[in-house]
């Protein structure tokens, strides 16, 4: 793609970055806002007392707005955030067809040869998505059995395959190909349409921004090593940027992360660790940038007493919080922030 050559990543973060960081963390580590609409679908080929044969729900910026559920009391599209029902009010035919969309779906589903005797699952993911900086992206995706299965290529309208399994429904797919012309025809234009729409009315719930509360802990795992663990909560919108920086660089090694997590009330958490040499402890902050703030919040480790709390005796901070590693260690999976 041409345009102008992206910053390098010290310039992007305002830091001094290891060398072996790259310039494709920038995005992830700035925790670059996105505003999105998305449907998930499941069907379960052998629907029980407590398995519908049908379940969809919608998303916006991952907060859920509306709800399907074939064995539900009325079996019609039920609103899930308070916005719905002034569209719903405005336009008397919001959730009709919400309920006729999923409806379709789940004759979809019902009627997919891929559904054999015994129990499966087919899952459809779609929607679209403003990303930073108003780059667009929409994205139609299949499961079976919690695995990718078939993704649709909006510029060739044909299916990317995920595994043998689904060649022959790539196949299958690719020679009717009016379902991806109308796929795309969604996506390009009623989505966006509808996400708008969502967001203006949806403006006071959607839009907030509340701070996160951070709190940096201490951990001794034996004689010689630490963990510190950066913990920030209560905030929205989802996407926070947060790491660990040992005198002004950006620390990768030793990282360790879990994802985001939801609280009941909708905002979040997120919790990062590192493994530490003890001596080192006020050597390293944790920083924490959020929507909610135009400046970046920095915070160390502060001793009450100057005590260390003592962990599991193993020494291995993995397997003590059954976190994942970050970047630049053997079988780690990319930083990122949600």
């Amino acid at each position: 793609m041409g345009g102008k050559k992206a910053a390098p990543c010290a310039e992007a973060l305002g830091l001094r970055t290891a060398p072996y960081t790259g310039c494709t963390l920038a995005c992830a580590l700035a925790g670059c806002s996105a505003r999105s609409l998305r449907y998930h679908y499941v069907s379960w080929s052998e629907p029980g007392q407590r398995l519908p044969r049908f379940m969809a729900l919608g998303y916006v910026n991952d907060q859920p707005f509306i709800h399907y559920d074939s064995q539900g009391d009325t079996q019609r599209a039920e609103p899930r955030a308070p916005w719905v029902w002034e569209m719903e009010k405005d336009d008397g035919r919001f959730l009709e067809r919400e309920t006729q969309r999923f409806r379709n779906a789940e004759v979809f589903f019902r009627e997919n040869p891929a559904q054999q005797s015994r129990l499966h699952t087919w899952q459809r993911r779609y929607g679209c998505e403003i990303l930073h900086g108003d780059h667009r992206n929409r994205f139609w995706h299949y499961g079976y059995d919690g695995q990718d299965f078939l993704s649709l290529d909006m510029e060739t309208l044909t299916w990317t395959a995920a595994s043998v399994e689904a060649q022959t429904t790539k196949r299958e797919w690719e020679a009717r190909t009016k379902n991806a012309e109308i796929y795309k025809d969604y996506l390009e234009r009623e989505c966006f349409d509808s996400l708008w729409r969502h967001l203006d009315y949806g403006r006071p719930t959607l839009l907030r921004k509340e701070p996160p509360v951070v709190r940096v802990s201490r951990r001794a795992l034996n004689d010689s090593r630490d963990v510190l663990v950066c913990q920030a909560y209560g905030f929205y919108p989802r996407q926070i940027s947060a790491m660990w920086i040992q005198d002004g660089e950006l620390q990768l090694q030793n990282t360790f992360y879990r994802n985001v997590t939801p609280n009941v009330d909708g905002t979040y958490n997120l919790r990062l660790a590192i493994e530490i040499d003890s001596k080192d402890w006020d050597h390293y902050q944790c920083r924490v940038d959020h929507a909610s703030s135009a400046q970046h919040l920095v915070l160390d480790w502060e001793a009450p007493g100057g005590e260390r709390r003592w962990g599991r005796a193993d020494n291995s901070l993995a397997q003590n919080l059954g976190w994942r590693k970050g970047p630049g260690q053997e079988g780690s999976k990319p930083l990122r922030t949600l």
